[in-house]
């Protein structure tokens, strides 16, 4: 704590002063979770023991906005209950820096930000934050945006290094993308948008200096009409992978939406195919796998996170069919039931051995204030052979996962408002 306040108060003899010309907006999370784990990620062997701890995300956020300059920064630490002894000397937990940007506006409709920052496209499918972790994802990067009228659109650059280098042959070794482009296209219809979105992904090869590109390029649209609403996904993957094997994959998804009560009560179904490699393993020059390298993955398959989700499974693709009930009450309540159906996304979907299993989630909400809530999440996954062979897993046993999360969300100080009551 006594960083937190060190931090916040250099700032604000800084910034403070000059508030009379500018804004500043000053806001705080406190996040703590509960988790139990019984086959998370990874199907549960006979007489594995369960898994229980706390871990807990804590961000300061500053905001600071003057002429056509606007500046933002995220102090964030993640730790778990109990990873520092009682008395520390120094702490070893994770604080860092989760964003700190600065974004100049070039005119009406361009604006460039420079810095660490999350970039969120679209349903989080090929880009998103990842929020649901406590760590989240952002990217040193550049982007340039425009904005006019129906229109919009987003230009992305990153490099990467990780560390200040004398010679450009050594082996970039982080777990990381050496470098990535990316161009999103949107338009804003009565009831529809529509986008179009290129990335062009490096990556270094295992073994050597050498960065090997790939291209992900396709279209997201939402489209509501009355108590309809239709989601469609749909993206090709072509150029190199990793290890320089020849990329030929696809993404394909459609979800249709019904709200039985208008804002109260909605049932969705969907499916996604998501492509992958005959035998779960790419040949010697060939990979059918599609990855999307940059998504929320943990929102499409599964709060379980078999799939997509930092596991070795995904050479396999998927295919899941999914069906969701949504249903809220007096404004504060919500409930959500998720079921998925899961099979390999391989070229053999009409084999019996690929179906994977299936899961449930069910989620409680409950919103106690504007600035504070708490969750309440179980899962549960009924495994098939398939994925029981991919896992050597010999027989069945309970796979479920369940967790609990509070979070608060104060404002703790807006110039703006505080003008207004001066």
């Amino acid at each position: 704590m006594a960083k937190w306040s060190i931090i916040l108060g250099i700032v604000s003899s800084i910034l403070l002063p000059k508030l009379v010309y500018s804004q500043l907006k000053i806001d705080a999370e406190f996040r703590p979770r509960f988790e139990y784990r019984h086959g998370y990620k990874n199907l549960a062997e006979k007489n594995s023991q369960a898994a229980a701890f706390i871990s807990q995300r804590s961000r300061l956020n500053l905001n600071y906005r003057k002429d056509q300059f606007d500046f933002y920064i995220s102090l964030q630490d993640v730790r778990v209950w109990g990873d520092n002894p009682q008395l520390i000397r120094s702490d070893q937990s994770g604080l860092s820096l989760h964003q700190i940007w600065t974004k100049v506006k070039l005119s009406n409709h361009f604006n460039l930000k420079v810095g660490r920052q999350e970039i969120i496209l679209n349903d989080h499918r090929i880009f998103g934050n990842v929020d649901w972790m406590q760590q989240a994802r952002s990217h040193d990067a550049i982007s340039l945006d425009f904005k006019k009228g129906k229109w919009e659109s987003r230009l992305f650059a990153t490099y990467n290094q990780d560390e200040e280098r004398f010679s450009g042959s050594e082996q970039y070794i982080s777990n990381n993308y050496r470098t990535f482009q990316a161009l999103w296209l949107n338009k804003k219809f009565e009831n529809t948008a529509i986008s179009f979105l290129f990335l062009n992904n490096g990556l270094q090869q295992s073994d050597s200096s050498r960065t090997n590109f790939s291209q992900t390029f396709g279209t997201h649209l939402n489209s509501k009409h009355n108590k309809h609403q239709v989601l469609i996904n749909a993206f090709l993957q072509k150029g190199k992978d990793k290890e320089d094997r020849k990329l030929d994959a696809f993404l394909v998804a459609l979800e249709w939406k019904y709200e039985i009560i208008s804002k109260r009560l909605s049932y969705s179904i969907g499916s996604e195919w998501i492509s992958g490699n005959k035998s779960g393993l790419p040949n010697e020059s060939h990979n059918n796998a599609f990855t999307p390298f940059y998504g929320t993955n943990h929102k499409f398959n599964g709060f379980m996170d078999y799939f997509f989700v930092g596991n070795h499974y995904d050479k396999n693709g998927l295919l899941n069919a999914y069906q969701k009930v949504e249903y809220n009450w007096k404004s504060t309540n919500q409930v959500k039931i998720y079921h998925h159906e899961f099979w390999s996304g391989g070229n053999q979907l009409n084999s019996d051995k690929a179906y994977f299993g299936s899961e449930v989630d069910v989620v409680y909400r409950k919103k106690i204030s504007e600035e504070a809530s708490i969750s309440f999440t179980y899962c549960h996954f009924f495994p098939g052979n398939s994925l029981m062979n991919l896992h050597q897993v010999q027989s069945s046993i309970t796979n479920n996962y369940g967790f609990i999360t509070f979070r608060f969300k104060p404002e703790l100080f807006n110039s703006t408002e505080s003008n207004k009551t001066n």
